[in-house]
């Protein structure tokens, strides 16, 4: 059996208008028993003109070189030549995660090339990250390169390189088919990933606290009372549509919270914006009687238009 571990790199390019995900470069190992080859092409697409800023800080390529280089066709019938030798025995073709696959089909079918070889690649980052196991948990379904290589203790960085994202795939393959993952280094990528996801939820917690505070601090008064005018409950209806933690429905006579049903008529209502606290939130006083009842919500994107539209028109009848 003959093992090809294949990675591209790829950019966007603009043709007839539109943005084409179109290959940059070409890279492979071939793995055959102990035997080892190594192909490796830069690629010029149609249209070519230079490569994105993202992609440029990432591959290291730089636009003279792909402007150099041969058209996609050119490249896999070299790419098909090296195979050659090889020619009459089983292949299986990998690639990691499933974007390589799909470029290159886009690509036979853009250059009217044959597209058998990559139409039955195998993806390998599902089928090695679930091997990924931290409290009887996969990590993830989804690793990256070098969270895999970190799991199986395989040294260096992705380069970001056809070539050697090629043979990093093709080494922890190999090396997930002979071992386990390293416990001390799966336990290290977890803490990694929790802290990333720790600090991407507290920089989103202080922006919408910028933003909220930004938005509501112009007003002079941030609470209350609110009346049932027919645009207000408009207002709280579309606020349950959004919010399947509203558990407010309003009727023509009647208001249920929580289940509970009583009386429009027989409930004040107030509102009170707290843009102090860390976590910018809401308040609604349900007032009945002797008996009172806060429901308390967060402050976001998809309620405060809502909350805006309310306390301006409770603002405007204070006024008026």
């Amino acid at each position: 059996m003959v093992h090809i571990y294949m990675d591209t790199e790829f950019d966007a390019v603009k043709i007839n208008g539109r943005h084409c995900q179109m290959v940059v470069s070409l890279g492979a190992v071939l793995k055959w028993e102990d035997h080892e080859e190594t192909f490796y092409s830069l690629v010029c697409p149609q249209n070519f003109h230079r490569l994105t800023s993202v992609v440029r800080k990432m591959t290291h390529l730089r636009d003279r070189d792909i402007r150099a280089a041969e058209s996609f066709p050119a490249v896999l019938a070299a790419f098909m030549k090296w195979l050659q030798p090889f020619h009459g025995d089983d292949f299986k073709v990998y690639s990691f995660g499933p974007d390589d696959r799909r470029t290159l089909l886009q690509e036979c079918e853009r250059y009217h090339c044959d597209p058998t070889l990559f139409q039955n690649m195998i993806d390998l980052q599902k089928q090695i990250s679930a091997q990924v196991i931290y409290q009887q948990v996969i990590v993830s379904s989804t690793l990256s390169l070098d969270d895999l290589k970190t799991a199986y203790l395989i040294e260096g960085t992705v380069e970001h390189n056809a070539l050697t994202d090629a043979r990093d795939l093709m080494l922890i393959h190999q090396a997930s088919m002979k071992r386990k993952p390293d416990t001390e280094a799966v336990c290290g990528i977890v803490e990694r990933k929790l802290a990333k996801q720790q600090e991407v939820a507290r920089k989103q917690r202080e922006k919408l606290f910028r933003i909220m505070k930004e938005r509501f601090s112009s007003y002079p008064f941030l609470q209350c009372e609110v009346l049932l005018f027919p645009e207000i409950v408009e207002q709280l209806r579309l606020w349950e549509e959004r919010d399947r933690n509203f558990h407010i429905t309003i009727q023509k006579d009647t208001l249920t919270i929580d289940g509970r049903e009583q009386l429009r008529a027989h409930i004040r209502i107030h509102m009170r914006i707290d843009i102090e606290h860390e976590i910018p939130s809401v308040t609604l006083r349900f007032q009945s009687g002797d008996t009172t009842l806060e429901k308390k919500y967060l402050l976001q994107y998809r309620n405060a238009t809502i909350v805006e539209n309310i306390l301006k028109r409770m603002l405007q009848h204070g006024n008026s």
